[in-house]
């Protein structure tokens, strides 16, 4: 069995062939946005492209099914429940083509020696499905989740036609599927059953049978399983789409930022892992330094977290090698807290400098800020500055630094936030769910 992921679009949906080597027939399942690139694939390996399987029918996965209707001998095979699905407004609903086969929970669709059994996984979608794929000739086994298992989480149910009740019903039926498997999902990395069943929230809470109201809530908090698209009008919602059909990401302010950690001590690398993914943060870690610099050539991350003293390569060390060629915004995590060390690694380019022991909040709040120094652009074109001037009173939001009369005054973070939000303002009245919004973000559940 031979499995080729494409990631196409500006929302990286997952394109994945599966193909028998032995007949080179092939499915492809969830084509995304680009055919072309599919295309141009097929062609090249000269695969017989038998099926185009759908897990479920949001634009992101389905945008390039018909012209790949159009240019091979595909059979289109979906849920019939999401025929019509949206995402919100009226802009972009998939209708499929007449000749479509419709399967549903226990059905198999056979390519070769390849067999893919339907399992009905509703709650992103009413018609969401997982493929489990078995090789008749080897022991490999995969699942191809779409947007229902994520690595370390799991799909939206804020769409029309979601459902929290029905999305944990779908997780715990996976998580008890016998044995293992390689996951395959429809955004970001793969992973194994077995780990979901260990450290996936979702799937845990789902496990322990929690109640809807439960998981409800969390899904509601956590970033790596919220929208694209929450609260975006219609006319939004077509713009976004768009730039999809096209592959660009130009305009999708809502999409993930990647940050990097490079840290030997695994306690601390794993604090910042979660706070960081919790946070709306894909993150990869590397261990030492000369990890760290490949890592960092492969993955772009927009933010990295460098320690100092690392095997293989110290923190100095990589500093340089990013610096190279790269601009990226470097945050130095040490124990030195000496003001030489302080100066040495800004002078060499990083960004910000934090010493161990630290507050997570705190370096959260200087990784949001540094991120908007080097993201937002100025009237001028260049980086815009987050200071506030009067009379009596700085508000600088770059350093996170309030000044009354001459002297620093110790805020937090977020109150800082608050001040500067209603100082850019003067004589606008806020409610407190615009507040709520604009301030603590639209994830806050708090009270």
């Amino acid at each position: 069995m031979l499995i080729k992921t494409i990631t196409v679009g500006a929302y990286e949906t997952n394109c994945y062939i599966v193909a028998d080597e032995a007949t080179r027939e092939c499915v492809v399942i969830d084509p995304g946005a680009d055919a072309a690139t599919l295309l141009d694939y097929l062609e090249e390996t000269k695969l017989n492209c038998r099926f185009i399987l759908l897990t479920h029918g949001h634009f992101d996965h389905t945008g390039a099914v018909l012209d790949l209707l159009a240019e091979t001998d595909a059979q289109l095979c979906m849920h019939r429940a999401d025929v019509g699905v949206s995402v919100g407004g009226d802009f972009y609903r998939f209708v499929p083509p007449d000749d479509t086969k419709y399967y549903s929970d226990g059905d198999v669709v056979s390519v070769g020696a390849l067999t893919f059994t339907v399992i009905e996984t509703p709650g992103h979608t009413p018609g969401s499905v997982t493929l489990e794929c078995a090789d008749g000739g080897e022991a490999e086994r995969a699942l191809f989740s779409g947007d229902t298992l994520f690595r370390d989480s799991c799909g939206r149910t804020d769409f029309p036609g979601s459902s929290t009740e029905d999305i944990l019903r779908s997780l715990k039926r996976l998580a008890e599927l016998p044995g293992d498997y390689e996951v395959y999902p429809g955004h970001g990395f793969s992973t194994t059953l077995s780990r979901e069943r260990s450290v996936n929230f979702f799937m845990t809470a789902a496990l322990r049978q929690w109640g809807a109201g439960t998981i409800g809530k969390q899904l509601g908090a956590d970033r790596t399983v919220r929208a694209k698209f929450t609260n975006y009008s219609p006319k939004r919602l077509e713009s976004v789409y768009n730039r999809v059909k096209t592959g660009s990401s130009e305009g999708c302010d809502a999409m993930s930022k990647k940050a990097l950690i490079v840290e030997d001590d695994g306690n601390i690398a794993e604090l910042l892992r979660l706070y960081l993914e919790r946070d709306g943060f894909e993150v990869q870690h590397a261990a030492d330094g000369g990890e760290g610099v490949a890592v960092f050539r492969a993955f772009h991350p927009d933010i990295v977290l460098l320690d100092i003293m690392l095997p293989v390569l110290d923190g100095w060390g990589v500093l340089r090698e990013i610096r190279k060629d790269s601009k990226t915004p470097v945050i130095m995590l040490t124990a030195k807290s000496e003001t030489p060390d302080k100066v040495s690694g800004l002078e060499m380019g990083a960004d910000d400098y934090v010493t161990k022991p630290f507050e997570v909040k705190e370096l959260l709040a200087r990784i949001h800020a540094v991120l908007r120094r080097t993201d937002e652009p100025g009237e001028d074109g260049g980086k815009a500055t987050r200071r506030l001037s009067f009379d009596k009173l700085v508000i600088d939001l770059d350093a996170y630094e309030l000044i009354v009369d001459g002297k620093r005054v110790d805020t937090p973070p977020k109150e800082m936030e608050l001040l500067f939000h209603l100082a850019s303002a003067p004589n606008r009245v806020f409610t407190r769910n615009q507040l709520l919004d604009e301030v603590w973000g639209f994830d806050y559940f708090g009270d």
